[in-house]
């Protein structure tokens, strides 16, 4: 078992393009990304019950942050080495079965809390406080090995800009098939340039 250290900040780069929210992470701002950074997402562990120390995952998620003058860019994909056995709820709640937690707040102010599940329904989490979602994009998409999830934010959700100093803090959160909890880690957001 691999010891759980201190989170180190989301990096987000500053994108020449704004990816197509589709799902697919082929665009040529996730590729650059990709191959600039392949470890700049944190390892992803299971939490398995309070107090015990959290196992890291076999199966990983990687996660990429870009970011231009109007909104922050997330893209994610997560092993899924038997494609047919990702499981969504059939009441459409995307935080139950094979899905993605977002939790994205501005120190002392927004918080948005959004699930999105692998076929990339999306709904609000008890913990929201921004009122209309209908302005973040989001798209999943399913291949033979992974499942893959992108989304975009816009600055003026979380009343901020692309260039101002404010605090962002991230973490992202999921279940597994198993609705066993995964989870990377609340930590700051740095806006780097390209």
């Amino acid at each position: 078992m691999q010891t759980v250290t201190a989170p180190s900040p989301w990096i987000a780069t500053r994108l020449a393009h704004a990816p197509k929210i589709d799902g697919l992470l082929d665009d040529a701002a996730w590729t650059a990304l990709k191959q600039q950074s392949p470890l700049q997402s944190r390892p992803w562990y299971r939490v398995t019950a309070a107090g015990k120390t959290p196992e890291l995952l076999a199966a990983q998620r990687r996660t990429w942050l870009g970011f231009d003058d109007e909104a922050l860019y997330i893209a994610m994909e997560a092993d899924a080495p038997d494609a047919a056995a990702l499981r969504v709820d059939p009441a459409g709640n995307p935080f139950m079965g094979d899905g993605l937690e977002i939790h994205l707040r501005k120190q002392n102010g927004a918080y948005l809390h959004l699930g999105i599940d692998a076929t990339g329904r999306t709904a609000p989490g008890l913990l929201n406080t921004c009122t209309d979602l209908s302005v973040v994009k989001a798209a999943a998409h399913i291949n033979q090995t992974n499942w893959t999830a992108e989304l975009r934010v816009p600055w003026s959700m979380l009343g901020v800009t692309a260039n101002d100093s404010t605090t962002l803090e991230m973490n992202l959160a999921s279940k597994d098939r198993k609705s066993t909890r995964l989870n990377s880690s609340h930590s700051s957001v740095s806006r780097m340039p390209s």
